[in-house]
């Protein structure tokens, strides 16, 4: 699949760096740390906005420590799984 500068897809849906931005997880008792997840993500979203292919990006959540009250684990492992998705198609 080819992508407009920019853009790549998530869900077959164009996802941009605002997209990326915009994206919120609820917090849990135990889950990922909350800078390190907003910190990648940052680094995600301004790579699309310079117009970087996703497949060529960090998209994993292993180094992501855990602590009490942070971002729900299932829902940022499943965000990045569907980027990762969007990387390969």
């Amino acid at each position: 699949m080819l992508f407009s500068r920019g853009f790549h897809t998530l869900g077959g849906v164009a996802v941009t760096g605002n997209d990326v931005r915009r994206v919120e997880f609820r917090e849990r008792i135990r889950g990922y740390a909350i800078k390190p997840v907003d910190e990648r993500l940052d680094e995600i979203a301004s790579a699309l906005d310079r117009g970087e292919h996703l497949s060529g990006l960090d998209l994993t959540t292993d180094p992501f420590p855990t602590q009490f009250r942070r971002y729900a684990k299932d829902e940022v492992d499943a965000f990045f799984q569907r980027l990762r998705l969007s990387a390969s198609a």
